[in-house]
């Protein structure tokens, strides 16, 4: 998919291991997730992954975006991951994730997608 057909916000999946979310024309654009549940690899190099919620609403016809979310996750809380079940982060490690995130989105354009920290 072209970027100019972007609707609402968009994943995409290439590398396996996460990457920076883009605004582009408004719309988001979340380019890799990491691994997140990927069996085949049980000692993943980056345990770092995310879930990226985003809420649909449908609006004359057209399906829009309206709340974005990132949950940070590990892949497993020790390896060898056998289990393949993502553990939200929480307190100071979360929050190093989401400022490591900022900063990816911040070099990928200077059209940044800012964290919402709730």
């Amino acid at each position: 998919m072209t970027r100019a057909k972007v609707k609402s916000a968009i994943e995409t999946t290439n590398l396996h291991v996460v990457q920076a979310i883009e605004t582009y024309q408004g719309k988001h654009i979340a380019h890799s997730l990491g691994n997140f549940v990927f069996g085949a690899n049980t000692n993943p190099q980056k345990l770092d992954s995310m879930i990226y919620q985003a809420t649909f609403v449908q609006e004359n016809g057209q399906m829009e975006c309206t709340t974005h979310n990132v949950i940070p996750v590990l892949l497993c809380t020790r390896l060898p991951c056998l289990n393949f079940r993502p553990v939200p982060l929480e307190g100071e490690t979360k929050e190093k994730f989401l400022t490591w995130l900022d900063k990816e989105n911040e070099k990928l354009a200077k059209r940044p997608y800012l964290m919402n920290r709730r």
